[in-house]
């Protein structure tokens, strides 16, 4: 019975390693993907480091606090299609708990209604990147607000998660939306 104990006690402390060590594998392909924003950083480390981006130009939301969130866009990026005809990231940061913030990264990426094939190939090309990082995925399909149609690829490793939506629409632009969502810094008080 002893050893069932200990084997079983050993084989959680791999798999609980093994995920660590995948979460910082996930955490670093998405700094890639977001221009190499930090994953571990607050928003005042984001606001300097996307302020010395030329790439990238901060816009001011009247819908948002500015003490706790970054409204902007990115004039060209790897990751960005020529095709696409606006795009916008929005990062907020939240507390969670224990004087920890939530951090999410949400970017909007928008095509025009003839464009459908070129934004789901960017959608599949999405998908592709990040899937295979994660070991916890869920896809759903349904119907919007104004009657577009959703498709939705769910991906969690850890305390990191990924929302990517192609937003299919008939009568203005389609839309696909990358939200991560991860553990910042600790507060300081």
């Amino acid at each position: 019975m002893k050893r069932i104990i200990f084997f079983a006690l050993i084989s959680f402390l791999f798999s609980s390693l093994a995920v660590g060590q995948n979460v910082n594998e996930v955490r670093k392909k998405l700094s890639d993907f977001y221009f190499g924003l930090s994953m571990k950083s607050d928003i005042n480390a984001i606001k300097k480091q996307l302020g010395n981006n030329p790439e990238f130009k901060i816009h001011s939301d009247p819908n948002r606090d500015p003490k706790v969130s970054i409204s902007g866009s990115v004039s060209t990026d790897p990751n960005l299609n020529v095709m696409a005809t606006r795009n916008q990231l929005i990062i907020a940061e939240e507390p969670y708990r224990d004087n920890v913030v939530m951090m999410s990264y949400h970017w909007f990426i928008d095509y025009k209604l003839e464009d459908l094939a070129v934004a789901q190939d960017d959608f599949r090309k999405y998908k592709d990147f990040f899937k295979p990082y994660f070991e916890d995925v869920t896809l759903k399909q349904g119907i919007g607000n104004h009657q577009e149609e959703v498709e939705s690829i769910y991906l969690k490793e850890g305390n990191l998660e990924v929302i990517i939506k192609m937003m299919k629409s008939n009568n203005f632009s389609h839309t696909i939306s990358i939200e991560c969502r991860t553990l910042g810094k600790k507060i300081k008080k």
